[in-house]
């Protein structure tokens, strides 16, 4: 599935929603998903797998862990999930520059979305599907992130608008 289409289903979980709206639900994804046949669902569930890979650099890891006040390997890749929700524009302003993320906060909003990573994989498993991610060549979203690692004791520096943005968000 190609990254339009892939997004245009994704957004079809958040019509209704202002652009700054939270990230997409995971039910009304589902309920999209169900319109899909088997082939199409397979490739959204590769193409969720390859927008998670293509997040998966330590620049985003520090934006995230910036605002959110510090993050696991679990909260790394239920933010990139929470930010793939956001639509293709956020993804794609947040990996040009990741200070643009302090545009994209909505306040009271979890910086996760686990349930919406799965919701593919989910709807596959019902269908009886193969899991994706055990495809040969499958994109690999959760290894060590690309870029070089930081130092948490310099990010707020290094990323001031965010640091700003994190007493607003979390306030």
């Amino acid at each position: 599935m190609d990254r339009t289409r892939f997004y245009e289903i994704l957004d079809s979980a958040r019509e209704g929603v202002e652009d700054d709206a939270p990230s997409a639900d995971a039910d009304d994804l589902r309920t999209a998903l169900e319109a899909l046949d088997d082939d199409e669902l397979l490739g959204f569930a590769r193409r969720f797998d390859d927008e998670l890979a293509l997040l998966n650099r330590w620049s985003v890891r520090e934006a995230g862990y910036v605002v959110a006040g510090g993050m696991s390997d679990d909260g790394f890749r239920a933010f990139r999930a929470w930010l793939i929700g956001k639509g293709s524009a956020a993804v794609d302003a947040v990996l040009a520059d990741p200070e643009d993320l302090a545009d994209l906060l909505t306040s009271g909003e979890p910086l996760e979305n686990e349930a919406l990573a799965s919701a593919a994989l989910e709807a596959a498993d019902e269908r009886g599907l193969q899991d994706p991610e055990s495809e040969e060549g499958a994109a690999t979203p959760d290894g060590e992130p690309e870029g070089e690692p930081f130092d948490p004791e310099g990010s707020d520096g290094r990323l001031p608008r965010l640091a700003e943005a994190r007493s607003r968000f979390s306030g």
